[in-house]
């Protein structure tokens, strides 16, 4: 293991550092924190989707999403059990079945959380092409992870690092479907 490498998640927790207590007798080190405003949802949400199927794997995909980002192993395995029948019945999304597949076989849950990012991909990208329908949602993304997800309401729960870095990540504006 290189240095380089051995640094990434030190640098990765300091990149996206929440400030401290007040009082705690700690200081806050922040470069490059991105963090959501109140509000911030409300102007990047958009309309999702047209299709059924694809809404129901949109859902699905947000359920999962927050279990992730409460760092609920078994509520995760559960949503990803229960995600994978819905991203079979919609070719929308059907990008996202083998990267769920390797969700679900990852051997620790930061490993999962880490392949979510894979699994979210497909889904985000079918939202935003969907076309209108029932769900409002919209794209989030932390600056520490390449990638991004949905959500269905404020605040950030960044399912990538849960606890760790939860808040960490912004509303994308102008995210509309078409």
């Amino acid at each position: 293991m290189t240095c380089r490498t051995a640094l990434l998640p030190l640098l990765a927790l300091l990149g996206c550092n929440e400030a401290p207590p007040p009082g705690s007798g700690k200081d806050a080190v922040i470069t490059g924190h991105a963090s959501a405003a109140a509000g911030d949802f409300a102007r990047a949400a958009f309309p999702c989707c047209a299709d059924p199927a694809t809404t129901a794997a949109v859902a699905g995909t947000i359920t999962l999403g927050a279990r992730l980002a409460a760092d609920d192993a078994a509520g995760s395995a559960a949503a990803a059990a229960a995600l994978q029948p819905l991203i079979a019945a919609a070719p929308a999304v059907a990008a996202a079945a083998a990267p769920l597949e390797a969700l679900r076989a990852a051997p620790t849950f930061d490993a999962q959380q880490g392949a979510f990012v894979a699994v979210a991909a497909p889904v985000v990208a079918a939202a935003r092409a969907g076309g209108p329908g029932p769900l409002q949602v919209a794209e989030v993304r932390c600056p520490m992870k390449p990638g991004s997800w949905l959500q269905d309401r404020e605040p950030v729960a960044n399912p990538f690092y849960g606890a760790k870095m939860l808040t960490c990540g912004s509303f994308v504006p102008g995210a509309a479907s078409p």
